[in-house]
């Protein structure tokens, strides 16, 4: 984990593109410390991408019928029946707070 905390140091101070943080896009995240989706307007604020294999794996999906439950705090920890997260983003989540990043953005919950 500090190996990897390093390397991202590195290049927030060393790449001009990766500290600039700024963005015109507002976009859903997950949050892993309160669990669940948050809305973020064009704020700065630093997030780990997922990039997976969906497999065929059954998961919750982002949509207009459960946004809002899914915005609730502890909708998806792992004693939430509201949704199924796979192991995959349940381990990215833990991966993201370990990393002291509170958002992760994940295709299926985020867009």
């Amino acid at each position: 984990i500090e190996t990897i905390k390093a390397w991202i140091r590195t290049c927030e101070l060393s790449h001009i593109s990766c500290n600039a943080q700024e963005t015109t896009m507002s976009l859903y995240l997950v949050d892993v410390v309160a669990e669940c989706i948050k809305f973020m307007p064009t704020a700065r604020t630093n997030y780990v991408a997922l990039s997976y294999v969906w497999g065929n794996v059954e998961c919750t999906k982002l949509n207009r019928e459960n946004l809002n439950a899914l915005q609730a705090a502890g909708s998806l920890s792992s004693e939430s029946d509201i949704a199924i997260i796979p192991h995959t983003i349940r381990d990215a989540m833990r991966l993201t707070a370990e990393l002291d990043i509170r958002y992760l953005w994940v295709d299926s919950l985020c867009l």
